[in-house]
């Protein structure tokens, strides 16, 4: 640390810092807050299942949650959460947003908790330690790397996964309770949506062509990093021979393409049209909620390993996610109907045929 960090990591440990203490063996508590201000969507997702786990321990209890804006819609109609915070950084010099995170933050909370599975974070901490909580719990090492600002917490969790690199990313992430105690039945993740969200999801569909009795499919040809991007021309492949497989099945079924992204992945959309007959439907620059509202009407989603792949994860559509440098063992979706492929570090060595082959399978052509 540099002697500017220094200095604010001495005033943060003398105004906010607690001493170590050992959680009671009846603690139960009646109001937890959950703080999630990370732009990681697929940490997002993965959070979620420490809703679920502690509501059904407690079920008496009240779960409040920060989070960033870029998530936040992935939690808003979670039936687990009290509250939400919009943690929105670019309005911490306003005024009315700093007194309003004070109060939330001030809400006398029997539990505060600071999850993390990829990296720490200093302001996550902070406003932990700003919070009033009667118990706090957080990080004091990650993989080896200590928490320099683990003086927040009363209860400063180790938590080192390399000695089982395949531990899933929801059970990483219910280690961070540490010595908190929950009886909970399967780990899930939720995204919920509303009524509204659903029947605008099947007008979209509607609108965009399809007919009832066509198969959806959905993919996701985007990624946040390139190095997870399947190359267009594979999907375009995919498309294609699927469409032909369906063609010759003997119902003479039909397949109709659906894409979600941003306009970030509209040159991938634009080149997966230039090589397919018909056009992708693109489902384009919608909520966390409403892409998930979407995939319900879907039969088979294709994804590229990105934060929409653990939306479908946490959604019943049957799902193929695609692979490269990171551990599916660790991240991809976990259930009925969930599947995954990896022939490498590099995303681009799984072949087009081995992605029909399964979907095939999957949707019976």
């Amino acid at each position: 640390m540099n002697i500017t960090e220094i200095l604010l990591h001495a005033i943060c440990r003398g105004i906010w810092g607690v001493q170590e203490k050992t959680l009671p063996e009846d603690f139960v508590p009646k109001k937890i807050l959950v703080i999630r201000p990370h732009n990681q969507l697929g940490d997002m997702i993965a959070g979620t299942v420490l809703f679920r786990a502690m509501k059904e321990s407690w079920p008496d209890s009240d779960i409040y949650l920060i989070a960033s804006p870029q998530n936040i819609s992935g939690a808003e109609h979670n039936p687990f959460l009290a509250a939400i915070f919009n943690f929105d950084k670019k309005k911490l010099f306003d005024a009315e947003f700093l007194r309003d995170l004070y109060r939330f933050l001030k809400r006398d909370y029997d539990l505060v908790l600071t999850p993390v599975v990829v990296s720490i974070s200093f302001t996550s901490n902070l406003l932990a330690g700003i919070a009033n909580g009667r118990f706090k719990t957080g990080p004091k090492s990650l993989d080896g790397m200590e928490n320099d600002s683990a003086y927040f917490f009363h209860e400063r969790v180790v938590l080192d996964f390399r000695a089982d690199e395949n531990l899933h990313v929801w059970d990483r992430m219910m280690r961070n309770l540490g010595s908190v105690k929950v009886q909970h039945g399967e780990l899930k993740p939720d995204i919920n949506y509303t009524e509204e969200e659903s029947a605008n999801a099947l007008e979209a569909l509607k609108s965009a062509g399809w007919r009832e009795g066509q198969i959806v499919l959905g993919i996701h040809p985007g990624a946040g990093k390139p190095p997870n991007i399947w190359p267009a021309e594979n999907f375009a492949e995919v498309i294609n021979r699927l469409t032909e497989l369906a063609g010759q099945h003997p119902e003479r079924k039909e397949i109709f393409i659906v894409a979600t992204g941003s306009k970030q992945e509209q040159g991938i959309i634009d080149e997966i049209n230039s090589r397919i007959q018909g056009e992708v439907f693109f489902f384009t620059n919608r909520t966390i909620a409403e892409v998930a509202a979407l995939m319900q009407y879907t039969d088979l989603f294709i994804a590229n390993d990105t934060g929409i792949m653990h939306v479908a994860g946490a959604e019943s559509v049957p799902q193929i996610s695609l692979f490269g440098m990171t551990n599916p063992h660790q991240w991809a979706p976990r259930g009925e109907n969930k599947y995954w492929l990896r022939e490498s570090d590099n995303i681009r060595d799984i072949l087009p045929e081995q992605v029909i082959s399964l979907a095939r399978q999957i949707l019976q052509l």
